[in-house]
Formats: structure tokens, sequence, C-alpha cells
């Protein structure tokens, strides 16, 4: 029997042969997904980057150790506005603020049309910044320079987290989504 044969599913034969042939598709699905996540586990420990670039960096190829490996370099259209970012949070802008500034100012986010809260702190908590990296919830030395060092970086998160209002509801039930959709505009 092969995969584009009818089969019979009225006899329990039938169905047991669709039942193998759907569990050797998923286990073929999860072996495939395994594999893939190793090697990019073993490229993220050489440094290699593996996402598209995040603001203020672009993906560049370079030969290290005989091998051609991307990694990232600083984009010069990009970088004066994220280290105005850095700036700004320095000076005690909120992210809010820093967002709304560059959404009137006309200056587009690397992806989507307006950014808002999130997009400043996804720019700002990225390991990139101080030359490293991150593959699921670990971090590596990366082969690019950051703009900052890592103590810059931990000061910039720490005065993000003296600042921040973590918004608690009095409430007396719980709703799957409460606290994890929140409107851009918000």
């Amino acid at each position: 029997m092969s995969a584009t044969e009818l089969y019979d599913t009225s006899s329990a034969m039938g169905r047991l042969f669709i039942t193998l042939v759907a569990a050797m598709a998923h286990w073929e699905r999860e072996n495939t997904g395994e594999r893939i996540s190793a090697v990019h586990y073993e490229r993220a420990k050489k440094g290699q980057w593996l996402s598209q670039a995040p603001y203020g960096f672009k993906i560049v190829k370079k030969e290290i150790d005989g091998e051609q490996i991307k990694t990232l370099e600083q984009c010069d259209k990009e970088l004066p506005i994220l280290k105005d970012i850095i700036k700004r949070i320095k000076e005690g802008y909120s992210t809010r603020q820093i967002a709304k500034d560059f959404n009137d100012a006309g200056i587009p986010p690397k992806r989507g049309k307006r950014r808002h809260i999130k997009s400043i702190m996804g720019i700002v908590k990225n390991p990139a910044l101080y030359g490293h990296l991150r593959w699921k919830d670990q971090i590596f030395k990366s082969h690019h320079e950051g703009i900052m060092t890592k103590e810059e970086h931990d000061h910039i998160l720490q005065i993000l987290k003296d600042r921040s209002h973590v918004k608690k509801r009095n409430v007396n039930s719980t709703y799957i989504y409460q606290a994890k959709i929140s409107c851009y505009q918000c």
C-alpha cells in the first residue's frame, strides 16, 4: 500500500493502517524539528546569527575559522536612532514617549508601521547590543561588535525595571488572555 491509495476505514485493519501512517508522519515531523533545533543550537554556540537582524544591525557573511557564517554588523542608517533610544532612556524618557516621538517624527520601525512600547523594549533588551545572541533561553557570545558593554546594558535594564509599574487588577475571576493581549495604542 502507498500513501496515495484509498483506505477502507470501514474495517478494523483499514483504521489500524491509517493510525499507523498518521503516527509515522507525526514521529517524522517531531524528529525533523529536533534535528533542526540541534543544528540551530550548535550554530548559536559558535556565535552564528540565526534570525533576522535586530534594529541597528544588518546581517553579513564572514569567514571565521575557515567557515562562512552569518553574523551582525552595525547598520549606519539605524545606528543613530538606536543610540538615540538608549540616550533617551538614560535621560528619563518612558518607552511610551520614545515610541510616540518616533511615530510622530515618521521614523519607521524595521518591521510594521508604528512603534509601540513592546517594540522599544524588544530593541533595548536584545543582547545583540553588547555583542551576544539569544537562542531560546540561553545567551551566547557572537562574532559581532556590540554598541555597549554588558554592564551598560544591565544598567539600562535596571533603569527600566526601576521605572516600571506593574498593573494589578482586583478581580475575582481568571481569564485566559488577561494581561497577555494588549492594544498597541493603549
